[in-house]
């Protein structure tokens, strides 16, 4: 099944919702809190569900453990929090694995980005941190317009 965020307007505004609010969430309290992430990791289950039935529900679970996955990988090594955990595994049953993991990875690259910008103009100290979401949030966009967007797949 080739399924992506291009869908439907109503899987990209409740991504773009869902990313929005945990940006300032996490902005303002540095954290993102367990309300927002069950209600998105149900959003995006109720949504495939009623757009394809099993093979929707399916699809969405899967994407939902595999970004689970990852993100723990990344929450055990010390770089990400336990909100940052279950916001991609929500994201991950909103928009698929494919999408969700290229956001996970293009995060990375933003986050490194940041910090080396913050790093090379003394804002921050090196041990600092800064809440995820910064890197995630433009990750999120920059994935949508580079898989579909003008020339996309």
């Amino acid at each position: 099944m080739d399924r992506g965020i291009t869908d439907g307007v109503i899987q990209a505004v409740m991504i773009a919702l869902f990313a929005a609010a945990a940006m300032m969430w996490d902005a303002f309290q540095m954290r993102i809190p367990n309300w927002l992430n069950v209600t998105g990791a149900a959003a995006g289950l109720i949504y495939h569900l009623f757009e394809s039935k099993l093979e929707g529900l399916v699809y969405a679970a899967s994407g939902m453990a595999g970004l689970l996955a990852a993100a723990l990988l990344l929450y055990v090594m010390g770089a990400i929090g336990a909100g940052d955990v279950k916001w991609f595994a929500a994201l991950g049953a909103m928009a698929g694995l494919i999408f969700s993991i290229h956001v996970l990875l293009t995060s990375i690259l933003v986050a490194g980005l940041l910090g080396l910008i913050l790093a090379v103009s003394g804002k921050r100290r090196l041990k600092q941190q800064f809440p995820f979401m910064y890197a995630v949030f433009p990750a999120v966009w920059m994935t949508y317009f580079i898989l579909y967007g003008q020339g996309g797949a």
